[in-house]
């Protein structure tokens, strides 16, 4: 039971997860940064070409480097066969993992205890590492990526190739093998119709630029939920990793420069009479919803982190109100809502026990309406203590 509750720590833990409370650089505009490495072994077909055998040997392989090469206590190992629905849908959330983890096979998850990196084995890739950082630094997450990807290299040679560099499963990703991406809120450059111009001025400069939270199953600078926008490198082959960081980087500052300028925009005459008002009434919702569906929540908490970052509500910090964003998404909802032990651990311990794992899919089942009143109810304690 007691590894059962070291899985659920890394994968159901509280919402006081790292790294989107993190503070960092310009976080007011960014809000993370993620650089991701994919990586294969040599000697290996890629994942979906893999014998068990395969699967077995290059899981098996990663995951006794990891424990031989970095401590135990902090690089947890998890097993989704031994995770409920509810943790695997938890780790999704937190952008932890870019697809659900399958509940069998031979794959498996590498989650260092501040959940600021992670590792994916026998996915899409053999192997995909990925750094997790708060606000604008690219640079940082890549020496760090870098820094655990060349312990990997020096004793699992990976499949390169002279001509094409790491070889990957997606053409994609061939070359460096590294997708690099900063997470942006852009409601002022939204607000004065200054994005489509931005982003096209972007996307040209050979980074793609996209609504992180699309709705109704488009996707448009004017459309994303709460304004946020994923901006990521496209090229990955005939660069170098530093050109990469480099580019984004400066492309994100370009953004940053422009967001800002926009919001002093908004400060001006008229405008600021019009922003603290829906600022203000922003708040008031949030402070005495009894029910809030996640689309509603998002769109609240923008305005909300808008005014924040403009001074407006002095008592809130930006870093709350951006944990909102993913805490408040549905499988966090249920998480948030379901009872703990004397001790204050979870009970969806996720290996072994049936009856904790049947609680658990059954808390998922909770409806939608159900999942709406809990939402408004964890914002309310999360925002406004005191209530």
């Amino acid at each position: 039971m007691e590894e059962g509750r070291r899985h659920t720590e890394a994968a159901s833990s509280a919402a006081e997860t790292r790294w989107f409370t993190e503070p960092g650089p310009d976080n007011d505009v960014v809000v993370s940064t993620r650089v991701r490495l994919a990586r294969n072994l040599a000697g290996f077909p890629f994942p979906g070409y893999m014998t068990p055998k395969d699967e077995e040997a290059v899981s098996a392989g990663i995951v006794q480097l990891f424990q031989d090469r970095f401590s135990s206590r902090e690089y947890l190992v998890i097993d989704p066969s031994r995770l409920t629905r509810l943790a695997r849908l938890l780790l999704l959330e937190r952008n932890l993992v870019s697809d659900d983890l399958p509940p069998s096979g031979r794959s498996a998850l590498i989650l260092r205890s501040d959940e600021r990196f992670s590792a994916s084995i026998n996915l899409i890739d053999h192997l995909r590492l990925a750094v997790l950082r708060g606000g604008r630094q690219i640079g940082e997450a890549f020496e760090e990526a870098d820094r655990i990807d060349r312990v990997v290299e020096a004793d699992l040679p990976y499949a390169v190739s002279l001509e094409w560099g790491y070889l990957n499963s997606e053409i994609t990703n061939i070359g460096t093998g590294m997708r690099a991406s900063v997470l942006l809120h852009l409601p002022a450059l939204v607000e004065t119709d200054q994005a489509p111009e931005l982003f096209e001025t972007v996307t040209r400069s050979g980074f793609m630029l996209k609504g992180f939270w699309v709705s109704d199953g488009e996707e448009s600078p004017r459309r994303s939920l709460g304004q946020m926008y994923q901006l990521s490198n496209l090229v990955t082959i005939g660069v170098r990793e530093s050109d990469i960081v480099e580019k984004l980087d400066r492309a994100a500052m370009q953004l940053v420069h422009y967001e800002q300028k926009a919001r002093r925009g908004l400060m001006r005459g008229r405008n600021h009479t019009l922003i603290e008002k829906r600022v203000a009434d922003a708040r008031l919702r949030l402070q005495e919803a009894s029910s809030l569906g996640y689309r509603e929540a998002v769109e609240l908490l923008s305005e909300l982190r808008l005014g924040v970052a403009l001074g407006l509500v002095p008592e809130a910090q930006i870093e709350s109100v951006t944990a909102l964003f993913f805490v408040t998404q549905r499988s966090h909802v249920v998480h948030a809502a379901r009872p703990h032990d004397a001790n204050g651990s979870e009970e969806d311990g996720p290996q072994g026990d049936a009856a904790a794992g049947k609680e658990a899919e059954e808390a998922s089942a909770i409806g939608d309406e159900e999942i709406d009143v809990q939402r408004a109810a964890l914002i309310r304690r999360y925002l406004f203590p005191g209530m």
